[in-house]
């Protein structure tokens, strides 16, 4: 057995029992990722979306409303859908 046998062996031997720290490294790009798409698209939709809520919520009638085609009008009826 040549010592070219044995030396490559025994450091095969090792990489079994390294730390996981290159994995874990490994994913920081993809965590990263998620948190930008998180707080660039989903979070600024959550908060639209419940300030809509908060507004229809609030609305009576008598309310005088612009629509975003820039229609005009007074609510006269309110109904759940």
């Amino acid at each position: 057995m040549s010592i070219h046998l044995l030396v490559a062996g025994n450091l095969s031997g090792l990489a079994l029992f390294q730390s996981p720290g290159p994995l874990a490294w490994g994913a920081a790009p993809f965590v990263l990722m998620f948190a930008v798409f998180y707080f660039l698209l989903i979070m600024p939709q959550q908060r639209k979306q419940k300030k809509w809520q908060q507004m229809s919520s609030e609305l009576k009638t008598g309310d005088k409303v612009v629509t975003s085609g820039g229609l005009r009008g007074t609510i006269i009826a309110l109904k759940d859908d």
